[in-house]
């Protein structure tokens, strides 16, 4: 995942500026959120929602933060929701019914086809898209890219 930096203004940074003018509504500074975007699976592949992918926090792994996390996803072609019937455009510790893996860790799944574990999935359009994972008040091993974030692991099937 990309983290996009950004501190009290943007100064004379005109790419982080161009990148959040065109894929962002409104960004705060890295001290009350980090935006990490996620445009490839760990096969450097680009996203796609024809293909499954699992994204796995190992136990004690979730992100560390002093409010809350969200992973969203958006359709590449527009940089808007997917419209799904399921209305569930993003997932987090907020999330309701998310299914912990039976050693505490959690397993999101993402991809147009439903998964097996339902409470856990991100619907993904039939096309590319891309994913922001947002940390609210970040922990400062998020501050000083200590943090491991897991793979987006491209699978057969879920």
């Amino acid at each position: 995942m990309l983290p996009v930096n950004v501190k009290e203004n943007f100064h004379c940074d005109w790419w982080t500026r161009a990148r959040v003018a065109r894929s962002y509504i409104g960004i705060l500074g890295a001290e009350e959120v980090l935006y990490l975007m996620a445009f490839r699976g760990s096969d450097s592949e680009i996203l796609d929602g024809r293909r499954c992918y699992r994204l796995r926090f190992p136990p004690e792994g979730l992100p560390q933060v002093k409010a809350f996390w969200s992973l969203t996803l958006y359709k590449k072609s527009d940089y808007l929701f997917y419209d799904h019937p399921e209305r569930r455009y993003a997932v987090g510790d907020r999330t309701e019914g998310l299914r912990f893996d039976e050693d505490g860790g959690l397993t999101l799944y993402i991809g147009h086809k439903m998964p097996f574990v339902h409470e856990n999935w991100l619907p993904a359009p039939p096309e590319p898209f891309y994913l922001a994972l947002r940390l609210y008040l970040p922990e400062a091993l998020h501050q000083t890219n200590d943090y491991v974030y897991p793979p987006i692991e491209p699978v057969d099937t879920f």
